[in-house]
């Protein structure tokens, strides 16, 4: 099937394009100092928390053009 064969191929070049994640703490081998472990954990969740907040900034953007929108309605209808 053709649509099945775009898809196969698809898949494979979005396999291709995304990078390989590889852990820094791997290039010291075995031994891999406990306070680089901490921090690499600390930075990871930290990142997640900004990724976090940049998300909720942007629902909140969205609804408050919403908000905008439909008080603007409201104002037309009554003035109608």
């Amino acid at each position: 099937n053709v649509e099945e064969m775009r898809k196969s191929d698809l898949k494979s070049i979005e396999d291709e394009a995304v990078p390989r994640s590889v852990d820094p703490l791997k290039w010291f081998g075995i031994l891999v100092p406990e306070h680089l472990r901490n921090s690499q954990r600390t930075f990871s969740r930290g990142l997640e928390s900004a990724i976090g907040a940049a998300s909720a900034n942007v629902k909140l953007l969205r609804h408050y053009k919403r908000y905008l929108a439909l008080m603007e309605l409201k104002r037309a209808n009554k003035s109608s």
